[in-house]
């Protein structure tokens, strides 16, 4: 088992290559900027002040289209992109709206070549004087500087520099407020050219983008548990001679160890790790130079720390993925390299303990019966209920176990059985475990029982996120949602019970597709918190929607495929207003919030509203003056429509593919279903089925099940380019519910 002073040796090696190979050089530290003159016209020689520290509380944030990051006051936020015909614009402080405002920081770029700052100059003040543009430095790079503003306008300073192939500006603002440390710690990226490779470790679940010519040694995974375990080598140039376990460091370039830390005293977070990992600097008499919180490409928190000592110089890089602290230890003569790299680090869902037997891929119910599709769609019953109805199959991301509730007349349980040792059709010695019963999770109130309502497996792992519901025990059951607004997760291997959000403060909630983030829609806001319950706090406030009846409304969220940040629309307060409307919102993964357009129309009440999960499309209904429901496809980014249906009879809406390309609609009764393109276009599908379930087993392949005129249920699956479905399970009854892995 390794420990804790291997770990440390670790680095000191990886420190040593730099020193080896003529010490770590990075790009020299930019100088800071005064503020200017209240007198634009003349404009002050460009300034030389000392170097300003970046405070602690500082987070950076990496702007990948400009292959740059910049740190920012804690409590910011980055709103945007808005895109103007000449330039996209990001704007940045504590209350980043849709437009920069005189008060709010900006950052432009655009195209090189396609702007030039006398232009950008005029198009921000057309009746200013054009002030003198002077040479500058950004990011230890030459830069330009331009104070634009006179008369009777407020002026700002703007810094201008061109990087990979763009034209990028930066104003700082409030001036004079304390934040002379922004611009100098702008760092740029050198840009990524040519072809790319990725490194991807499943049973952690990462990966990272990384030139196509770049060498990686990935190392053979350990036999048993051990306290940290180096993932791989990566190298920016192929070297004479590669030895095991890392060989020689470049001569030219960097190398990167990615090493993963499982040891839980310290693996519980990043400030955690950070913690040891100065612990042990003080051993190898190493000193940190900078260090600072950064936003990576992928959304997730790391802290980057540059370091010095005996060994010479290196970064490290400090992140959680999956639960597990995953240490970037980067050397060489060219660290900008490590910081292209590192800043791609992102999470995908992990390949934790996949069974070596029987994979679940297809369940279904059929009444109290649960069924899963084995070797050659030859359906076999895994679970059976003699009390009650079986429904919501959910299979595991390894296939190993099927989830599911059994439903009494009041209350409900969760359950789960485990498929991977099921051969041929003897299911009969599965294991069924009962996880979440209401003596598991009781409410304070003895004149109400709670029960698990909706849940959902955390992806890479056993482990089950739920909510529950209440029922007065008297069978009482009046108009209401009956819903506890909660959260509470289970551990299906240790049947571990734990409460997550508290009963009220909740709401309907939706897991990031890589597992680390949960959404909470609640009636006045959203909320964001990490997969084990930390860092609850609200990202988006917003007026109580009535209903008019005793449900409360609450948002639905829809997260894109790269967990990189969800969307969703609030409607306005009164659906049945004169000027009702709904306003789309992207919520991106460090819980900043850009509003991307506010249009008319009644978002509650007129059929489907759903998002594409890339957030560049939205499907919604909305009635006309003949009360015919008109669905109509809005891009998110220029607010274009199109209306690609208008029927007298009812629109059901079964959601968008994986790849956004296509949506999925119906018109009941005996209107016929239907798949709508992202370029507009309609096709046909399913004739003679009323579709009443859909699930998307990748980009060109769905389930749905359905039923024909005769009341027969049935399970289908349907290729796209395909007219007509394969009928994979016939004979079932209403109330059939499915799950694909």
């Amino acid at each position: 088992m390794k420990t804790r002073s291997t770990l440390l040796f670790l680095l000191a090696a990886s420190l040593l290559v730099g020193a080896c190979t003529g010490g770590a050089v990075e790009t020299a530290t930019p100088q800071p900027t005064t503020n200017p003159t209240p007198n634009p016209t003349a404009p002050p020689a460009t300034p030389t002040t000392p170097n300003v520290a970046t405070p602690a509380d500082a987070v950076r944030h990496t702007f990948v289209e400009g292959n740059f990051s910049v740190a920012l006051p804690a409590g910011w936020k980055v709103a945007g992109p808005f895109d103007t015909p000449q330039f996209r614009m990001y704007a940045i402080g504590a209350e980043a709206g849709q437009s920069g405002g005189p008060g709010m920081s900006q950052i432009i770029m655009a195209n090189e070549g396609a702007l030039t700052i006398e232009q950008f100059a005029q198009l921000q003040c057309s009746v200013c004087p054009l002030n003198p543009i002077e040479d500058a430095t950004l990011g230890g790079m030459p830069a330009k500087r331009i104070v634009i503003g006179g008369d009777s306008t407020p002026s700002f300073e703007w810094r201008f520099i061109t990087h990979a192939g763009k034209l990028i500006g930066f104003s700082i603002r409030p001036v004079g407020d304390g934040l002379e440390w922004v611009l100098p710690s702008v760092q740029f990226i050198a840009p990524t050219v040519g072809q790319t490779q990725t490194y991807r470790n499943e049973t952690v679940g990462l990966e990272m983008q990384l030139p196509a010519d770049w060498q990686v040694q990935s190392n053979t995974p350990p036999a048993g548990p051990v306290m940290l375990d180096t993932l791989a080598y990566i190298y920016s140039q192929p070297l004479p001679t590669l030895e095991p376990k890392g060989g020689e460091g470049p001569v030219e370039g960097v190398k990167i160890d990615v090493i993963a830390v499982y040891d839980s005293s310290i693996n519980q977070s990043v400030e955690q790790a950070l913690a040891w990992f100065k612990s042990g600097l003080g051993e190898s008499n190493s000193q940190i130079i900078s260090e600072g919180r950064v936003i990576l490409a992928g959304g997730q928190t790391a802290v980057r720390v540059h370091t010095t000592g005996p060994l010479g110089e290196g970064v490290t890089l400090l992140a959680k993925v999956n639960d597990v602290i995953v240490l970037l230890g980067g050397s060489g003569k060219d660290l900008s390299l490590f910081d292209a790299a590192a800043n791609t680090l992102r999470a995908i869902p992990p390949v934790s303990g996949a069974p070596s037997g029987f994979i679940c891929t297809v369940a279904y119910t059929n009444i109290n019966q649960l069924f899963c599709l084995g070797e050659g769609g030859a359906p076999i019953e895994i679970a059976q209920s003699v009390d009650g109805n079986i429904t919501s199959p959910a299979i595991s991301p390894d296939g190993a176990w099927v989830a599911y509730l059994i439903n009494h007349s009041l209350t409900s349980e969760l359950w789960a059985v485990n498929v991977s040792g099921l051969q041929g059709n003897n299911s009969a010695q599965l294991p069924r475990l009962l996880l979440v019963d209401s003596l598991r999770i009781p409410n304070p109130d003895p004149q109400l029982i709670n029960s698990p309502q909706n849940f959902e497996w955390r992806a890479g792992t056993h482990t089950l996120i739920f909510n529950t519901r209440f029922a007065p025990l008297s069978g009482e059951i009046g108009l209401g949602g009956y819903t506890n607004d909660d959260v509470w997760r289970v551990n299906v291997d240790t049947g571990e019970v734990s409460n997550l959000v508290p009963q009220g403060v909740g709401g309907p909630f939706t897991l990031s597709p890589n597992g680390n983030l949960i959404a909470i829609s609640g009636a006045t806001n959203i909320q964001l918190m990490n997969a084990d319950g930390s860092n609850r706090r609200t990202v988006l406030e917003f007026p109580s929607i009535i209903t008019y009846s005793e449900y409360q409304y609450k948002p639905t969220v829809t997260w894109s495929g790269d967990s990189a940040f969800f969307s969703l629309i609030v409607p306005s307060a009164d659906p049945l207003a004169a000027d009702t409307s709904g306003t789309l919102y992207r919520v991106n993964a460090d819980g900043s919030v850009q509003t991307l357009w506010t249009r008319p129309g009644n978002f509650v009440f007129s059929g489907p509203l759903d998002i594409s999960p890339d957030g560049q499309r939205v499907v919604s209904g909305h009635n006309d003056s003949t009360n015919a429901i008109n669905l109509r496809l809005v891009n998110t980014d220029d607010a274009n429509e199109m209306v690609f249906v208008t029927s007298s009879l009812a629109v059901n809406g079964w959601g968008w593919s994986p790849d956004s390309q296509t949506y999925v609609y119906g018109i009941v009764p005996d209107g016929g279903n239907f798949l709508l393109r992202a370029n507009g276009a309609v096709e046909p599908f399913g004739a003679g089925i009323t579709v009443v379930g859909v699930q998307w087993a990748d980009t060109g392949t769905f389930f749905f099940t359905g039923v024909t005129g005769e009341a027969v249920y049935g399970l289908y699956l349907q290729r796209l380019g395909e007219p007509n479905p394969q009928l994979m399970v016939g004979g079932l009854s209403a109330g059939v519910m499915f799950d694909l892995r």
